[in-house]
């Protein structure tokens, strides 16, 4: 059996600033990068979708350009949330994967 990233694609979220105030934006960006089985391959345009969230709360999608889908989304209460990125294949070759965690907290 082949591990994440051997048979499926990988995201990777980055968020360049990761402590805001209430109100403001936070700009995501999550990489979609092709599993390693299919060396050279890239993720086409159109490829589906990303969702974002915070903790549970859906922060709603970003189209796929390049392997790469952004939003840049005002912040919710203030607090500590987990922002997660979720791709779902619009071919439905691939499995529905999501990103790393990235800590984001926004004072009031």
């Amino acid at each position: 059996a082949g591990t994440v990233g051997d048979i499926d694609p990988t995201v990777t979220l980055a968020i360049a600033d990761t402590t805001v105030t209430a109100a403001q934006n936070v700009a995501m960006t999550a990489t979609i990068t092709a599993p390693t089985r299919m060396a050279g391959a890239s993720i086409p345009n159109g490829a589906g979708a990303v969702e974002f969230f915070a903790d549970a709360t859906s922060l709603g999608t970003g189209s796929v350009t390049n392997g790469v889908a952004t939003k840049s989304d005002s912040t919710p209460a203030a607090g500590t949330y987990d922002y997660t990125a979720v791709w779902t294949d619009a071919t439905g070759v691939y499995a529905t994967t999501t990103s790393n965690a990235v800590e984001v907290v926004i004072s009031a």
